[in-house]
């Protein structure tokens, strides 16, 4: 079985992976649901072509600086490539505080409106407290009665939950990380996959998508 074995940097913080398994070690089965879970989404947290060639997930906080600097890189990339598709996978990067903004985007999700809530909170000037979130889900244009409603739901504590354990069984400790591989991995797990942690350089990650294009 494949063991992808990375070194982690985040600017000036360096984080030793010990090993980034794309997959389960036990059934071929298992290994198509960790796929699924991997480069799957849920609901509307895709960005570019939802049905492109290319997926490149990232695995990222809100709070993270340097996921904030790496926003604007996945942005450009996207433009440049209408057959990248984009799945966002934000995680209890920093345990509970991260649990308000990750709650706040999986609730804009289910009015269909993540991407831009997803955008307010990237782009916001002020730390993310309550206030703050509020006044970014208005302008986001959410229906605010429901998204209070919604932020109370437990299902998406769980599921930031579910997205941490993911995180953390890959071995993944640091953000952002990005994972590009060709989409039919969904239907073929033993598809070759390409991580990516470190500088938000877009020629380096355009280098491995470019890769996975010919792969794909």
């Amino acid at each position: 079985m494949r063991m992808l074995n990375i070194l982690v940097v985040a600017f000036s913080v360096i984080f030793m992976v010990a090993s980034l398994p794309a997959y389960s070690q036990q059934s071929r089965g298992s290994e198509s649901i960790q796929a699924q879970e991997i480069f799957n989404a849920h609901g509307n947290q895709v960005a570019g072509n939802p049905h492109g060639s290319v997926t490149l997930v990232e695995f990222f906080g809100y709070n993270c600086p340097y996921c904030r600097v790496m926003y604007p890189v996945i942005e450009k990339l996207v433009k440049r490539d209408p057959y990248l598709r984009v799945v966002y996978k934000e995680y209890l990067l920093f345990g509970q505080r991260s649990v308000l903004p990750g709650t706040a985007a999986l609730a804009a999700n289910m009015q269909n409106k993540y991407l831009a809530m997803h955008q307010a909170m990237m782009t916001a000037t002020s730390p993310l407290i309550p206030e703050e979130v509020m006044f970014l889900a208005k302008k986001a244009k959410l229906n605010i009665k429901q998204f209070k409603q919604d932020m109370q739901n437990p299902k998406l504590l769980a599921r930031l939950e579910r997205t941490t354990k993911l995180a953390h069984a890959m071995g993944i400790r640091g953000a952002p990380t990005l994972i590009i591989a060709p989409t039919k991995v969904l239907k073929n797990p033993k598809v070759k996959v390409y991580p990516y942690v470190g500088l938000p350089e877009a020629a380096r990650i355009q280098a491995l998508i470019n890769k996975a294009h010919k792969a794909a």
